[in-house]
């Protein structure tokens, strides 16, 4: 669970063990949050959020309060005018506000994508922190298998091998032909279910 309490948050105080006047992060003149992010064994992280630009905003949803990241607060500071951007570095811009911490995300790199010119490509390297990943099973196998291998060798010299995790949310799709074998019978359904998962059992319990 991912949730963005007040900096007086009694979850983020106990991360911590500090209060409020001995918090790490000093006010900066921007808007800052603290992600706290619950894992097992009730071990906690927190990541510092940075809004340089006062592009957070939020809306109701009719069921509460959405959160999201306006281009247009950068148009309005005079950094970009948005029509003229291709929809791929709008993305990229848009992904860059949501994750910028002043570390691996920074103003300097907002700045540098809102400045994009097509004529003059940047050599600079561009942070990009998606919010979700979809893997097909042809080219999300050898990622799981990577992450399990990591995990094992990380329970094998002594450590928590549930800290090893993808840092973005990860769906992994699999795809599956099915093949008829049995047809133009009333058990046919049963017989080929049946089949299919007598051969294909690895692949269904993964």
């Amino acid at each position: 669970m991912i949730g963005y309490p007040d900096i007086n948050d009694k979850a983020a105080q106990h991360v911590l063990g500090r209060k409020r006047y001995d918090w790490p992060f000093q006010p900066l003149g921007y808007w800052e949050v603290v992600s706290v992010i619950t894992q097992n064994r009730g071990v906690l992280m927190t990541t510092r959020k940075v809004n340089s630009f006062n592009a957070h905003s939020q809306f109701d949803t009719g069921s509460g309060k959405g959160y999201y990241y306006r281009l247009k607060a950068l148009e309005e500071l005079g950094l970009l005018d948005i029509d003229r951007l291709p929809f791929s570095i709008r993305v990229l811009l848009e992904a860059a506000l949501r994750n910028e911490n002043g570390y691996d995300v920074t103003a300097e790199h907002i700045r540098s994508l809102a400045h994009y010119d097509p004529q003059n490509p940047s050599d600079n390297e561009i942070p990009f922190k998606p919010a979700r990943v979809i893997f097909q099973d042809f080219t999300g196998v050898p990622g799981v298998v990577d992450l399990a291998a990591l995990r094992s060798a990380m329970q094998r010299l002594g450590g928590d091998p549930t800290t090893i995790n993808p840092e973005v949310p990860v769906d992994l799709v699999i795809d599956h032909s099915l093949e008829t074998i049995e047809s133009d019978g009333p058990l046919a359904l049963h017989r080929n279910e049946e089949i299919e998962f007598r051969r294909n059992r690895e692949r269904y319990e993964f």
